[in-house]
């Protein structure tokens, strides 16, 4: 059991503990008929409600649905406090999830003293100590329906925002596959559904099953218990179909979520067959059925050169890198031309190099296959001692953007002609069997 993601909220509640925030029935109400209800919104409070709100923190709305005499507790993070008038203060609430244990039964469970008269006060902000956050917290992951709530706001908590490890790298693929059907993460999925304690970034996006503002009655009722990937029934019948042409076997994946736009579904598989943190790199492959292209992108470090008077980021080409290209290199042997399709290059391989620690939003460049090729046979590849590496500063800028990149991935100006399933079966399990973490992104017609 991968239990990773409750030490760390643990650990971030004993170092800052948390906030319960109270709401009445009028204010129930009010908050069902906005765009996120519970799950997101801003609120006003006096100055002296939120003088002990440091964000970000674990925050509780302690509420009773419309139609249910029992008191319900949700979770979510309080992201920001700013002052907006002499007299009160703003706080953002985010993330919001629904957790599946009345006060009633929480406090059955175990009873503790302390814990209930926290639990008890009426007020409408309660600062909560420490001590008392880490029995809270404990005393929710009792049950385990609330662990999938648990879990997505811890994930949230840890959110990569630099280059530094397998999680950012994979964080960076599937928005990049979101960015590519033209969404960015802070849409909801139509569906999220995960492997049995595994971890996955697909823990941080934003289910639409779980929008707050659509189940305010009673929790009994309406508040279903989360559907986990089970082997038999994880995939649907038509999505199984389509996994099978490419091999992307069940036992390897971790998660998937579903999203849908303008009449159109994409499809993200996380798999990997260690832990993301054992994984060698990472993978994503895009496959727009829609335009009939595929893009593979394999991630690389860029580390910093320390030794060189001149700031530069360094990627040294290994021999794992040369195998990896060989496999390439046949790849691409077999893409024949199509006569009813165009591509600027019909190469499916691009590598994108990311600066080590430096910011998500800004710290990579991307090359197609054959500019790498073309770059390390040249001499500007040759550093000091005349070993091969990819220099940043030798570039000069000759490479793509993300935002040009991602126009003709959506334009299917790039990848892989259509008739090249055979060959993408056997590569993507060459990519998961080398220990590499794989996101696989599906854009077809909702109707196909």
């Amino acid at each position: 059991m991968d239990d990773t993601w409750f030490f760390r909220l643990i650990s971030f509640v004993e170092r800052k503990g948390c906030i319960i925030l109270q709401f009445d029935s009028e204010m129930v109400e009010r908050a069902s008929l906005s765009k996120h209800g519970l799950n997101e919104f801003t609120k006003t409070y006096p100055h002296d409600l939120t003088q002990k709100i440091s964000p970000p923190l674990v925050c509780f709305i302690l509420y009773q649905p419309l139609e249910s005499c029992k008191t319900q507790l949700n979770i979510g993070v309080l992201s920001s406090n700013a002052a907006i008038s002499t007299f009160e203060s703003r706080i953002k609430y985010k993330n919001g999830k629904k957790l599946f244990s009345s006060l009633k039964d929480l406090l059955y469970e175990n009873y503790d003293l302390a814990l209930s008269e926290i639990l008890s006060i009426k007020k409408q902000v309660t600062y909560v100590k420490p001590n008392l956050s880490v029995k809270l917290i404990e005393l929710l992951s009792s049950f385990t329906s609330n662990h999938n709530s648990l879990q997505y706001i811890s994930e949230s908590l840890n959110t990569p925002t630099k280059y530094s490890n397998n999680s950012a790298l994979q964080e960076d693929a599937i928005q990049t596959a979101l960015r590519a059907f033209g969404i960015n993460n802070n849409e909801f999925a139509l569906d999220i559904t995960l492997m049995e304690d595994k971890s996955t970034g697909l823990l941080r996006l934003k289910d639409k099953s779980d929008l707050i503002s659509e189940n305010f009655g009673d929790p009994e009722l309406k508040l279903l218990k989360p559907t986990r990937f089970i082997e038999d029934n994880a995939i649907t019948k038509d999505v199984y179909s389509l996994l099978s042409k490419y091999s992307l076997e069940i036992n390897s994946l971790t998660g998937k979520a579903l999203f849908e736009k303008n009449g159109e579904y994409l499809e993200i598989y996380t798999a990997n067959r260690t832990t993301l943190e054992q994984a060698l790199g990472v993978d994503l492959i895009y496959i727009n059925l829609t335009q009939k292209n595929t893009v593979m992108v394999q991630y690389k470090m860029l580390e910093q050169n320390e030794n060189s008077t001149q700031r530069d980021w360094i990627y040294y080409p290994n021999e794992k890198m040369r195998d990896e290209l060989t496999r390439m290199r046949l790849f691409n042997q077999c893409l024949g031309p199509d006569t009813n399709e165009y591509r600027l290059n019909k190469s499916a391989f691009y590598l994108k190099f990311v600066k080590r620690d430096a910011a998500l939003k800004n710290g990579s460049i991307i090359l197609p296959l054959d500019h790498y090729e073309k770059i390390v046979d040249s001499s500007r590849a040759r550093g000091p001692r005349k070993g091969v590496r990819i220099s940043y500063n030798q570039l000069k800028g000759q490479y793509l953007r993300q935002g040009p990149f991602l126009g003709l991935i959506q334009s299917g100006y790039i990848g892989s002609y259509s008739k090249t399933t055979g060959a993408l079966r056997t590569i993507i399990n060459e990519i998961i069997d080398d220990n590499r973490s794989v996101i696989t992104a599906i854009q077809r017609q909702a109707k196909a």
